[in-house]
């Protein structure tokens, strides 16, 4: 996801705002003074979630329940990221008589080395598709998804247990998917030449030299090794 500068100053400046105040008719407001009565005002209260963060030409992938199917992304991180990347997964809120988003979801994965894990969903976003009975799902990758590069299947859950947590009244799941973690530098290589003592001292040294001054640091201003 690429947020442009623009882009993330429109969100920051729209959070609060001042607007006239308008009665039932629509007509602006003035108090005894005759002065216009301003009110505070959050333009994006009324509107999606995510339609706020995401910039506009974020790609979603489609799940298609009735299939169990789910579209994927060219690759999903590069070996050994680190939530560096969100995808974003777009599936019907109710398939049958169960509306989804009163389950809890997750994402079983299998990485590149074989290794199972599963990213619990932290939200779904029923409002920005809320129109197409759609909702949002979130998949921060995480390092153990990235461990290695090479093939990662996946699958998406919804479940619901009894209240001993033991069994399950509900659970749905779509099919096997597949993407790629990319090739990233080879680390073993890296780190005969990198001493960690030294890089967490220089990032001290940076946030000293942060706290000591308001001006801009130069990179040259830094000690070498």
């Amino acid at each position: 996801m690429i947020t442009t500068p623009e882009e993330y100053a429109k969100y920051l400046w729209g959070i609060e705002t001042q607007e006239p105040l308008l009665d039932e008719e629509g007509n602006v407001q003035y108090d005894e003074n005759g002065n216009v009565i301003m009110h505070t005002v959050n333009p994006y209260n009324n509107k999606p979630l995510l339609s706020v963060i995401l910039p506009s030409d974020e790609k979603t992938f489609d799940v298609d329940l009735d299939a169990r199917s789910v579209s994927v992304p060219t690759f999903l991180s590069v070996a050994k990221d680190h939530r560096a990347e969100t995808i974003y997964f777009l599936v019907d809120r109710y398939y049958d008589y169960k509306d989804l988003s009163t389950t809890s979801c997750i994402i079983e994965f299998i990485n590149a080395a074989g290794e199972g894990g599963y990213y619990p969903v932290p939200f779904v976003d029923i409002s920005t598709f809320s129109a197409d009975e759609k909702m949002l799902i979130p998949w921060c990758i995480e390092g153990d998804v990235t461990k290695v590069d090479g093939p990662v299947q996946f699958a998406i859950r919804f479940y619901e247990l009894d209240d001993a947590n033991e069994k399950f009244i509900y659970n749905l799941r779509t099919q096997v998917a597949q993407a790629q973690v990319l090739t990233g530098m080879d680390e073993s290589i890296l780190d005969a030449h990198l001493d960690k003592d030294i890089m967490a001292n220089l990032l001290l040294q940076i946030n000293n030299k942060l706290d000591q001054t308001e001006t801009t640091i130069y990179w040259t201003d830094l000690p070498r090794y």
